[in-house]
């Protein structure tokens, strides 16, 4: 029986699974196999009937033959046989029939007929003996194409036998005639009914596919309904269950969905198998944990607790929820970022029908939040205690109900001393009333109240406490208590005032800074405005004090400040300011002025205490100032246009000579406007290459002849035309570009003295000045050695022109640059020699060449005796300390003739040549015959 429905199963396997082809297929094969049964039925019982049919005719035939013949074997062929075998000839002529053969009862044969694949019969005139059946009986041989029918002849005895060869062909062929038209009508049946029954299944088939799409989409229909009415009773009672199992789905799976959502958006939720793996993790556990999910699943669901429990902590959680029970704790975590977070965890084991877990859902809540909350109540109940703030609670009527240390040590009362009592205890009776009553307006409509507070210790020592008083409200929002944290700030507000007054004055002086100076300008202004009086500014800037800054230093120059401060304190008025901005620029406010003839007397007092001496370590120093005023409201109407315009009146000072003041005029506007011009052009001056050098020849006074050219630059300004330098050097200077423009003057200088050289004259060597920036500059010395490589110039052939101030500075680098420079081969000259500050000890101290006289000296010598004696000076010294002078701005005979009487070496001036190009130059250098004739 199992063998069968094995092969049963066997054979439904190998049939196509859909029902559409199936049901055709089987009902084919039931229509072969009936039209199959019925068709042999049929042609075996066709065959078997033809057969009897053909047996009874030819057993007929046989018979009439075997009478017919029956007096031919007797006769033993005595007889015509002749007529016997016309009588098997026509006999022959029966369908079928193939052959006809008479014998004796030897089995000779009397009369043969055949008929062969021929359809007339023809006679066999060979007689040969044949096998006759054993039996006197009819014998009918029946082969599969033949039927051979043996009729004896005679009834006494057996005289002979007659036999009929019948072809069976016939019978065979209507046999598969049959099986063909049976065949034709099965196939015209099954094709039909193929296609019949494919179109009566048709539509129970889209039924049934779509009633299996529906059911395969149960969970995606939202509880959509299928309509089938009208179909069979079938479909329609499966329609009926479908509609019925969606409707309930979609019920259990929005149940299902709500609870999810509701528990994805309160709780953290993870699964695990068997062996602790989680294989899923919603949204918060990701969030919380900083993992992506992908990185969730696979790993243990205690991995994020591993590093803070023992293993034993986690044993000990499985063998509770192995056994079926639930387990419920919190847990400590830590996120990916490092970051530690708290969850209240509860794990519920999923049991199986025999009551095994198969699986646990972690469901855990974030309690973060309470612990941090547990552990900062802890920090700040510590902290209460132990900080140096002064913490106290009171309750709404300000009576004490708790102090801390800091509160002890900052006032004085011990806790027993305040508590009990209103924290006015501590009152200074510094701030008043009003604010008191601010106080508890604000804490008693809920909002927090700062300021500070002027106290009283316990001792009566008053301090300043910067306090904030918060009051602390019920869930109702009625305030219950307050709660007051302060601190000591006595020393802080002793530093602000402090402060104050640094950021407000200057370091160095102590006098006002800008800021206060414009703050004091606007108020002076609006008092001003009222009281119809006149407001006046003096900018002042000293003449000459970068040189004693530079020459002395920097502590000499700012004693010189704290100095003039000093004076020009002495020469203002009470309720005057004097203010410091910086460097060696002062300002002065003065109020209440009736006319500008005040300020007449007050600036020419100023200019007369600057030009007292001022002693510095032993040593007098001369300066002068610069003053520019300007008066509100004639000159402005707020505090940066009087500051702007006093700017410009002091340069104008400086412009007419220094030493001076004048008062602010429009047109300076426009001068100021013309020195910005002139800045903007210059910074275009050199890729415009509108700098030029001329040369001044330096003139041996015992040979005549020409020993050194010093280079002078010269602006061709296309903005300005010829600018002198005296009006654009001290811009270079200000705005640093003579570094810049110094490395031009100082290489095309040596490529010009390099073709000097190259014509022959390689005894004139060419002098080039440096500024102080330019000394300053760390990579001067670097410079000046790759500009000598590049032009090819000896460094002996470059003579570089220094100040004394630079002498002065004393510093390490100006003492490296000098001794490489020396070391170099290049020569050193002072020059303006007697304008600064110059010590011998400095003198000898440095590898100096040469001492230039000024030409401020020079102008006046055969008039002015002290020129004469300081130059006469200066030509002594040179000589004990073996220099070499050359003396500058000689332009006249007696000027030439005191110089040659007090044995100057050379001269540099207009007497002999003014400053020329360099082809001029050249020419001049090229006519030198050392008998030079003087001209103005």
């Amino acid at each position: 029986m199992t063998i069968t429905k094995d092969i049963g199963r066997a054979l439904l396997r190998l049939l196509p699974r859909r029902l559409v082809v199936q049901v055709p297929l089987l009902f084919a094969l039931l229509l072969i196999a009936a039209i199959g049964g019925y068709a042999w039925v049929t042609a075996t019982g066709q065959s078997r009937l033809e057969l009897e049919n053909t047996r009874s005719r030819i057993g007929v035939m046989a018979k009439n033959i075997a009478i017919s013949s029956a007096n031919y074997v007797l006769s033993d062929g005595v007889n015509d046989l002749v007529s016997l075998e016309q009588l098997l000839l026509k006999a022959a002529e029966f369908p079928g029939v193939v052959r006809i053969q008479v014998t004796d009862r030897s089995g000779k044969v009397l009369g043969h007929v055949y008929k062969g694949n021929k359809f007339t019969p023809q006679a066999v005139f060979n007689k040969t003996k044949i096998t006759t059946p054993i039996s006197n009986k009819i014998y009918i041989d029946e082969k599969s194409d033949r039927l051979i029918y043996w009729q004896p002849i005679g009834v006494a005895g057996l005289p002979g036998w007659v036999r009929i060869e019948h072809d069976l062909a016939a019978i065979q062929t209507a046999k598969a005639r049959i099986w063909r038209d049976s065949l034709f009508v099965a196939t015209l049946a099954i094709l039909f009914s193929v296609l019949l029954i494919v179109w009566l299944m048709r539509r129970p088939i889209q039924v049934m596919q779509k009633a299996a799409d529906f059911a395969r989409t149960l969970g995606d229909t939202h509880g959509r309904q299928l309509d089938m009415a009208h179909e069979a009773l079938e479909l329609e009672e499966l329609t009926t269950a479908l509609n019925y199992a969606s409707t309930r789905l979609h019920e259990t799976l929005k149940i299902l969905k709500d609870q999810k959502f509701a528990l994805d958006q309160s709780s953290i939720v993870s699964v695990a198998d068997i062996y602790g793996c989680i294989t899923y993790a919603n949204d918060k556990f990701c969030e919380i944990s900083q993992y992506q999910r992908d990185e969730l699943i696979g790993l243990n669901m205690h991995f994020l607790a591993a590093k803070y429990y023992p293993e034993e902590y986690f044993t000990e959680i499985w063998s509770i929820i192995n056994s079926g029970q639930v387990w419920e704790g919190e847990l400590r975590n830590i996120c990916k970022d490092g970051n530690i977070y708290w969850v209240h965890s509860v794990i519920v084991p999923f049991l199986n029908e025999l009551n095994e877990p198969y699986q646990y859902i972690s469901v855990q809540a974030d309690i973060t939040k309470r612990k941090l909350g547990e552990v900062q109540a802890l920090k700040l109940s510590s902290a209460l205690e132990q900080t140096a703030d002064a913490v106290l609670i009171t309750n709404r009527k300000g009576v004490i109900e708790y102090v801390n240390l800091g509160f002890e040590q900052i006032t004085g009362y011990s806790k027993e001393e305040a508590i009990g009592k209103t924290s006015a205890i501590v009152r200074s009776g510094k701030l008043d009333n009003a604010f008191y009553k601010r106080l508890w307006m604000t804490i008693n409509r809920g909002d927090t109240f700062r300021d500070v507070f002027i106290n009283k210790k316990n001792s009566g020592e008053i301090y300043y406490e910067e306090k904030t008083i918060t009051p602390i409200k019920d869930e109702a929002g009625e305030v219950m208590y307050f709660v007051s944290t302060g601190m000591d700030i006595t020393s802080r507000m002793h530093d602000q005032k402090r402060l104050y007054h640094l950021a407000h004055h200057d370091i160095l002086t102590n006098l006002p800074n800008r800021m206060l100076f414009i703050d004091r300008l606007d108020q002076a202004m609006a008092r001003a405005s009222i009281h119809d009086r006149l407001v006046a500014v003096m900018f002042l800037d000293l003449d000459r004090f970068k040189v004693i800054n530079d020459t002395l230093g920097h502590n000499s120059g700012d004693t010189l400040l704290r100095m003039v401060a000093d004076r020009l304190m002495e020469s203002v008025r009470p309720g005057d300011t004097v203010a410091r901005f910086g460097g060696d620029e002062f300002t002065i406010l003065f109020e209440d002025i009736a006319s500008q003839d005040d300020l007449l007397v007050l600036a020419r007092k100023i200019i007369y205490l600057m030009t007292n001496p001022f002693i510095i370590e032993d040593r007098e120093l001369f300066i002068s100032t610069s003053i520019g005023i300007s008066v509100y409201p004639n000159d402005g109407n707020d505090s940066i246009t009087l500051l702007k315009n006093a700017d410009n009146a002091m340069y104008r000072a400086k412009d007419e000579g220094r030493n001076n003041f004048q008062f602010y005029a429009s047109e300076m506007d426009s001068n100021m406007l013309e020195r910005l011009d002139m800045e903007t052009s210059l910074r275009y001056a050199l890729e415009r290459k509108e700098f030029v050098l001329h040369y001044q020849p330096q003139i041996d006074l015992l040979t005549g002849n020409i020993i050194g050219i010093e280079a002078l630059i010269r602006w061709q300004s296309q903005d300005f035309g010829l600018v002198p330098p005296d009006e654009f050097i001290p811009i270079l200077e200000e705005t640093g570009m003579i570094i810049a423009v110094g490395k031009w003057v100082l290489k095309t200088a040596c490529a010009d003295a390099r073709r000097w050289m190259e014509a022959g004259f390689d005894s004139t060597r060419v002098a080039v000045n440096l500024s102080a920036n330019q000394f300053n500059d760390s990579n001067l010395v670097e410079t000046i050695r790759r500009i000598l490589l590049q032009t090819g110039l000896p460094a002996h052939m470059l003579e570089l022109e220094i100040t004394e101030g630079i002498i002065m500075q004393q510093t390490r680098r100006t003492k490296e640059a000098l001794e490489q420079l020396n070391a170099m081969g290049t020569h050193i000259a002072i020059d303006d020699f007697g304008t600064g500050y110059s010590s011998l000890g400095y003198l000898k101290r440095f590898s100096i060449d040469t001492l230039k006289i000024d030409r401020s000296f020079i102008q006046d010598v055969s008039a002015n005796r002290d020129d004469a004696e300081i130059v006469k000076a200066i030509l002594a010294l040179a000589l004990s300390l073996n220099f070499n002078v050359v003396a500058e701005g000689v332009e006249n005979e007696a000027q030439l003739a005191f110089l040659r009487l007090w044995k100057c070496q050379s001269i540099q001036g207009y007497i002999y040549s003014k400053p020329l190009p360099f082809e001029e130059s050249m020419k001049l250098i090229q006519n030198d015959s050392g008998q030079h004739t003087p001209f103005v």
